[in-house]
């Protein structure tokens, strides 16, 4: 159970509580209520001490459970300095889990709060009589009521509101690194495995560390395994016999990755690492699961990793604009060609090009040069030459530049003219995928050629 720094300062001993409630409440100590948590958690701190605040219309019960770096040493140095400079407020780490049991007289309805509270200083005032700094205030850090029904509640309160809205797993699981809530809930998580099977499985990858996710806590309960609640939560669809050897993190990822690649690359990115999916949440938003098809990629393709500073720039565009997303390539060449087939479909998606035979530019005779007149046919010619131009889409659409190509034998040209004062220039040359030198032949002779066109 939880073993922290209780204090002997308050007035009625839990031992006694415990006692009041068993007398009492016989039928509502069930498993996973109110009553049977704070019984679990009080019975392995009975010496000690709990406030209680009793009327006509309820009951509450609550206790601290403490955790600091102060010890007799420190609080010697803190009398000291405040002796010898005045010196009142200290630094240090001081935090405490508070336990409460909310006992309805009315209705017979009860709930566990249990909050957590921070502070990293202390006033010399603020010392009991058993020279320990006893605290009431501080920032909170979770503070959750666990109602009937096994209905928990998270509340947000400050000083201009206050909110509350019903547990999810990420209200648990967002606790990865060490904490008091961790410790808590790692405790928590093996009670309830003792009643849920799915509670044991949850508790072992949640200490391990793993991906989570905004599952809501009546789905989680009504799950015997990994894989029933990825049926019950993503549909069967995404559910695969696997997800009770993995952790839940794992069946989490593939069912939030499958919606954003490519469907005949799903099965390269089921044998992805544990370790590369790291400790994040993955909701209903796609580019969630953007870091794990990074963390893919660097880790299957060693020449990937010199386009690492783009890579996850790529991955993002693709989500946004609904693009799937490729993960199995030949080699280098091919990767950058989807690259740019990615872009130019992005840039192109509402840059469409709109081709007018009216315009003057569009109507030019150069060589054996021909216009290009759709969206289609230019993104065919800049795959061709392995760049994007689709900046100079706008330029084209109003009159003052046009796309040409000619190919021949195994040579494909692509040039871009523009007008320019009296005459035509050329904007962009290109020759098998590299600029045509200005100093050549073939450059010097199209610029002559269209030089006196208007």
């Amino acid at each position: 159970m939880i073993k922290l720094i209780q204090i002997n300062d308050n007035r009625i001993l839990i031992s006694n509580v415990v006692k009041t409630i068993e007398t009492l409440y016989p039928k509502k100590i069930n498993p996973m209520s109110p009553l049977w948590h704070f019984v679990w958690i009080a019975k392995d701190n009975m010496q000690f001490y709990c406030n209680e605040n009793i009327n006509d219309k309820y009951s509450y019960y609550w206790f601290d459970l403490y955790d600091t770096n102060i010890n007799d040493e420190f609080l010697d140095i803190a009398k000291k300095m405040n002796k010898f400079n005045e010196q009142v407020i200290f630094k240090c780490k001081l935090r405490k889990i508070q336990i409460g049991l909310h006992i309805n007289k009315t209705n017979n309805n009860h709930s566990l709060i249990l909050k957590t509270i921070y502070k990293d200083y202390f006033s010399i005032y603020e010392i009991n009589n058993n020279d320990f700094p006893a605290f009431s205030n501080g920032k909170i850090g979770i503070d959750y009521h666990l109602y009937e029904n096994l209905d928990i509640w998270n509340y947000k309160r400050s000083k201009k509101s206050s909110k509350a809205y019903k547990c999810t797993m990420k209200d648990f699981f967002y606790f990865q690194k060490e904490s008091l809530e961790r410790t808590l809930f790692c405790k928590l998580f093996d009670l309830w495995g003792s009643e849920y099977n799915i509670w044991k499985d949850l508790s072992k990858d949640y200490k391990r560390g793993t991906v989570y996710s905004a599952i809501p806590l009546d789905i989680i309960f009504k799950s015997h395994n990994r894989k029933e609640l990825i049926t019950l939560r993503y549909g069967n669809e995404n559910a695969y016999n696997r997800n009770n050897r993995e952790t839940i993190g794992k069946g989490i990822f593939l069912a939030r990755v499958k919606r954003i690649i490519e469907p005949n690359d799903f099965n390269l990115i089921m044998n992805i690492s544990e370790k590369n999916l790291k400790n994040t949440f993955i909701g209903r938003d796609k580019r969630e699961a953007a870091t794990g098809v990074y963390d893919f990629l660097i880790n299957k393709y060693s020449w990937i990793k010199k386009y690492s500073c783009v890579l996850f720039d790529l991955i993002w565009d693709c989500i946004v604009n609904k693009i799937q997303i490729r993960l199995n390539f030949k080699n280098e060449d091919d990767f950058i060609k989807w690259k740019l087939q990615v872009y130019l479909k992005i840039n192109t998606h509402k840059n469409r090009m709109h081709f007018n035979k009216n315009y003057p530019i569009n109507q030019l005779n150069i060589d054996d040069f021909s216009i290009i007149k759709t969206t289609k046919d230019l993104i065919k010619e800049f795959t061709k030459q392995k760049m994007d131009l689709t900046y100079f889409i706008k330029h084209v659409n109003q009159g003052n530049m046009a796309f040409y190509k000619y190919s021949y034998h195994h040579n494909n040209y692509l040039l871009l003219i523009g007008a320019h004062k009296n005459s035509y220039r050329i904007v962009e040359f290109y020759k098998n995928t590299k600029e045509v030198p200005k100093n050549s032949k073939e450059y010097k002779y199209i610029s002559k050629l269209i030089h006196k066109k208007i």
